[in-house]
């Protein structure tokens, strides 16, 4: 366990789930191992062998699938779905995340079953204890990890309409950043692989359901009446929604109830209003995170990109809106100017790569000749940053590749080679293996 936690932190997730495997294979009886190793395989995206170790204890006779939502397993289903993402079959991974939302509508709906329970047993305490759960229980970390990654993925696929009907699942751009250290040839092998390997798992699946219909007890025929109470969630049905923001806000409104003083319910919430061009609401997001957190890198971007929309649309607002807009916008930016502002941010965290990543998209996006500089601000490993890991090298690696400051190809392979020096071990930054 201890090497496959090396190899997890020095980025060979694949090396950490053989090894995480192997400790699991030496003691069959625990549960946590087992587990872990669960984990560790979806983190590869190896649905069918995560699916396979859990079914070690589930109960015999169920699908191993159907046991684990039964059961209200929420960690497994996140990882699942995130994996779902990562091959690139939304649909699947929207599945889980309405199931992780259904199983807290379920636990609040269960608390009436507890009242008279409680009243007649006098348990008063335990009984207030439980109603003030209930009232923050959307507030969970697992409900926020749900509804945030559910959010992430609605914008997705706003934002690119044809992910919603494409017949064979394509590769996300987290997954391309997994198997950059690939040539051509064998990353198309690798994703055939994965596809191949996503398409036994659903099959195995269905075949799994279809035994479970077969069943004629009684015990199989109450499940089945238990089952049919719940609302089934069609994958083609939810990746073929017309209107992917409003399923986000679904999401949203929850996390704004009961997560408020979370900054980054309210870049979410900015995200969405961006979407839909809806300016109060959009500045509304900017003001209630700049009162939690005005350092920020993500708010420092938002703030930039909304007074470059206004400056760039123009749009007509009546008095009062116009009204509210300029008076808010100068506390929020302190009455200085974009260029102003990013200078500022970017000298005060000059060594925080998070910080150092949003002054430079903010600097492309003011000044596209200052492309060069930009770079240089984020491609810099100096030993004064005190956030350098693999997870914001990673990050920068996203922002040469993604093209968001300009085609960065020139530079990419000596960033790679540098970050390999600091992280040897991790995937994302091996020299191909055709070089």
């Amino acid at each position: 366990m201890m090497k496959s936690t090396i190899y997890k932190h020095g980025g060979d997730y694949e090396a950490a789930a053989k090894w995480m495997d192997e400790a699991r294979s030496m003691d069959t009886a625990d549960r946590f191992v087992n587990c872990k190793s669960v984990k560790y395989f979806l983190r590869v995206n190896e649905i069918e062998r995560a699916i396979e170790t859990a079914g070690m204890f589930t109960r015999d006779g169920l699908p191993p699938l159907q046991m684990l939502d039964e059961m209200q397993c929420m960690w497994f289903q996140t990882e699942l779905a995130r994996a779902y993402w990562r091959l690139g079959c939304f649909g699947e991974a929207l599945v889980k995340y309405h199931e992780i939302d259904k199983h807290f509508e379920d636990i609040i709906e269960d608390q009436f079953d507890f009242h008279t329970y409680c009243m007649r047993k006098m348990t008063l305490r335990a009984y207030v204890g439980v109603l003030r759960l209930e009232d923050k229980l959307q507030s969970h970390k697992s409900f926020f990890k749900a509804a945030q990654d559910a959010i992430e993925l609605y914008l997705y696929l706003h934002d690119k309409p044809d992910a919603r009907r494409s017949k064979a699942p394509p590769v996300t751009p987290t997954v391309e950043n997994d198997l950059s250290h690939l040539s051509a040839s064998e990353r198309k092998k690798v994703q055939r692989k994965q596809r191949k390997a996503l398409a036994r798992a659903q099959a195995k699946a269905e075949l799994e359901k279809e035994k479970e219909n077969k069943h004629n007890t009684k015990q199989e025929d109450e499940k089945k009446s238990h089952d049919d109470s719940k609302p089934k969630f069609n994958s083609k049905e939810l990746l073929e929604v017309e209107k992917p923001l409003e399923e986000a806000m679904k999401f949203l409104i929850p996390l704004q109830t009961l997560c408020s003083e979370r900054i980054e319910t309210h870049l979410l919430a900015y995200a969405i209003h961006s979407r839909r061009r809806k300016y109060l609401l959009m500045l509304q997001s900017l003001k209630r995170s700049f009162n939690i957190d005005q350092t920020h890198p993500k708010l420092h971007l938002y703030l930039i990109d909304f007074i470059l929309l206004l400056e760039r649309e123009k749009p007509d607002f009546p008095d009062p809106v116009k009204l509210v807009i300029e008076q808010t916008i100068p506390r929020l930016t302190l009455g200085r100017s974009l260029d102003d502002m990013n200078h500022d941010f970017i000298i005060t965290h000059s060594k925080s790569l998070s910080h150092l990543m949003a002054g430079a998209q903010v600097m492309y996006r003011l000044h596209s000749d200052k492309k060069n500089e930009a770079i240089l601000l984020i491609t810099s490993l100096s030993d004064e940053l005190t956030d350098r890991s693999l997870k914001t090298c990673q990050s920068v690696f996203g922002i040469l590749k993604s093209g968001t400051l300009g085609d960065c190809t020139n530079i990419i392979s000596s960033y790679v080679a540098e970050c390999h020096k600091l992280f040897p071990l991790a995937t994302c930054f091996k020299p191909p293996l055709d070089a």
